[in-house]
């Protein structure tokens, strides 16, 4: 094994997601990165194990199998204190923090919150890299995929890698993009034409980076 090994890294799942886009590899291990070190954006670039090309790193987006479905993930908001607690917060057409309160359902609906998340057993991603570092990282430094892990959405409760003998980190095994990539680096490695373009960013960190016309995964919900 070196550190350009291609891999495919699997995550076991126990708990429900909530994603809107799907994360790449390299995102992912830039959150461990800061939860690890304190170090964030550019700063995690040097500490990510994956190779990089082009200025882009070769690690794919998340790949859901292909039997999953959509379940409930609910969530109690917090209670800050007393004033929260007072059945006079919650009464109906009430000034100020609850406006109207439809108690149809309970006197705490507002407290109350659900929506759709993804339920698959396992999700994988495909890299290229050093793969018992990637496993390291997201084994002690992150916890959960998507929003609300901090409730317990999307807990992770394994990681392994397994090798590939080819490198699917940018194109997958079908012939469509794995990552977001710009349109000038998918046609220059003979990526399919009819693939859909739209504005993305391609480089870390994704939060500043400008958007570039771009070839993406579809995305998850």
């Amino acid at each position: 094994m070196t550190a350009n090994t291609p891999f495919e890294l699997i995550l076991e799942l126990l708990t429900p997601f909530s994603m809107r886009y799907p994360v790449t590899l390299d995102a992912l291990l830039s959150a461990a990165v800061f939860n690890k070190t304190g170090l964030m954006g550019k700063d995690t670039i040097e500490h990510i194990p994956l190779a990089m090309e082009k200025g882009i790193f070769k690690g794919s987006s998340l790949q859901l199998p292909r039997i999953w479905q959509y379940s409930p993930v609910c969530r109690i908001m917090g209670l800050r204190g007393e004033g929260d607690l007072s059945p006079a917060a919650f009464a109906p057409k009430r000034a100020g923090r609850y406006v109207f309160i439809d108690q149809q359902r309970g006197d705490y609906k507002r407290n109350l919150y659900s929506h759709q998340g993804i339920h698959a057993k396992e999700v994988r991603f495909f890299g290229v890299g050093d793969p018992e570092k990637t496993v390291a990282l997201i084994q002690h430094y992150i916890p959960g995929l998507g929003k609300r892990t901090n409730g317990g959405a999307g807990e992770i409760v394994g990681v392994h890698w397994l090798p590939t003998e080819e490198d699917y980190s940018w194109v997958l095994p079908d012939g469509s993009p794995a990552r977001p990539l710009p349109v000038a680096i998918w046609q220059e490695i003979g990526g399919d034409p009819s693939a859909p373009v739209a504005p993305a960013p391609v480089t870390l960190p994704y939060w500043e980076s400008p958007k570039v016309d771009a070839v993406s995964p579809p995305l998850v919900r």
